[in-house]
C-alpha cells in the first residue's frame, strides 16, 4: 500500500467562546439566526456568516478527491450588500477542479413572518475564464435587502491527492460557526500542519483528529 503525506492547512486569529454544537437545515433558518440584528463579537459589522461547514472526502468509485462546502450568512445592513456576489475559483486544467451541485438562494421574512425563498436559478450561474487556467464562477443573491439570510453550497472535484484542500477559518465577514472535517482513505498518511495559537491550543496537542470548529471568528 502506497503511503503519502498530506498537508492541511488552518489559520485563525479567532477566540473559542461557547462550547454549544452549531447545526443547520437547509432553508430553514433558526430562531437566532432570524432575530440577530447586529454581530455579537462585532457591533460594526454589515454582514454575518452565521455558519459555514466544509468537508473533504475520496469519492469513491469517481477518482477524485470530493470538497463540500456551505455558507449561510446575514445580511445587516444596506452596507453590507455587496456580499450578494458570489465568486468561486476553480483550476480548470486537464479537468483538475469541477464545480458541481451548486445551489443557492435567498430567505427573507414577510409582513406575516412567513420565510419566502428566491433560488438563484442554473441559468443564473455564469461560469467565466479568470487568468491562466483558471475559471471563476460566478452569481447573485437576488432580493437581497438588510435582514436577508443567503445561503449556497458546491462541491468542487478535484484531482489533487498529494495536497488535501484545506480550511481557512477566517471569513472577511465576523463568523459565528466553522467547521471542518476530512474523511481519510484507509492506508493514507497525512500530516496536519495548524497555524494560529488558539487553533494550536485547542487541537494541537490532542492527537489526530478529523474534525475541527471554531466559534465566534473575528
Amino acid at each position: 500500500m502506497k503511503h503519502f503525506i498530506f498537508f492541511l492547512l488552518f489559520t485563525t486569529l479567532a477566540y473559542t467562546a461557547h462550547s454549544q454544537k452549531a447545526s443547520y437545515k437547509w432553508g430553514k433558518p433558526t430562531k437566532e439566526d432570524i432575530e440577530i440584528k447586529v454581530c455579537p463579537h462585532d457591533s460594526a459589522a454589515s454582514v454575518i456568516v452565521l455558519d459555514e461547514a466544509g468537508s473533504v472526502e475520496f469519492g469513491y468509485g469517481s477518482g477524485a478527491v470530493l470538497i463540500k462546502k456551505y455558507v449561510k450568512l446575514k445580511i445587516l445592513n444596506e452596507q453590507g450588500l455587496d456580499a450578494a456576489v458570489i465568486r468561486l475559483y476553480m483550476y480548470s486544467k486537464d479537468n483538475f477542479e469541477k464545480l458541481a451541485d451548486i445551489k443557492a438562494h435567498t430567505l427573507n421574512m414577510n409582513a406575516a413572518g412567513k420565510i419566502i425563498e428566491e433560488k438563484v436559478e442554473s441559468r443564473q450561474f455564469f461560469e467565466v475564464d479568470s487568468q491562466d487556467d483558471w475559471k471563476e464562477t460566478r452569481f447573485t443573491f437576488p432580493s437581497v435587502k438588510p435582514g436577508s439570510i443567503l445561503e449556497y453550497s458546491y462541491t468542487v472535484r478535484s484531482q489533487s491527492f498529494t495536497f488535501l484542500e484545506g480550511w481557512m477559518f477566517e471569513n472577511p465577514y465576523p463568523t459565528l460557526h466553522s467547521a471542518f472535517e476530512v474523511k481519510v482513505e484507509e492506508g493514507l498518511n497525512y500530516k496536519l500542519v495548524y497555524q494560529g495559537k488558539r487553533l494550536i491550543d485547542r487541537y494541537g496537542k490532542s492527537g489526530l483528529n478529523n474534525s475541527w470548529e471554531l466559534y465566534y471568528l473575528p
